[in-house]
């Protein structure tokens, strides 16, 4: 399980404007593929997030000074 940073959505804009970034998504690893979620006030499955969820997660996190999302995946890397 992981959680990356990514840019503040109106939602959550507000709770945490001190803030550089949120925590945008937690990326949860099953035997054969990965389940991505969006936070926020509530916690949403997401297929179209960008990250790969045809193969389990390895490692995900941010790049960058946080400006970059990374997913390392059993059968490659996406940024």
């Amino acid at each position: 399980m992981w959680t990356v940073i990514g840019e503040a959505t109106e939602v959550n804009r507000e709770a945490h404007r001190d803030m550089e970034g949120t925590h945008a998504y937690l990326i949860l690893t099953q035997e054969e593929s990965s389940m991505i979620l969006q936070t926020g006030q509530e916690i949403n499955e997401v297929d179209n997030s960008g990250f790969m969820t045809s193969a389990p997660t390895i490692f995900a996190g941010n790049l960058g000074n946080n400006k970059f999302m990374v997913q390392v995946t059993t059968i490659g890397i996406r940024l």
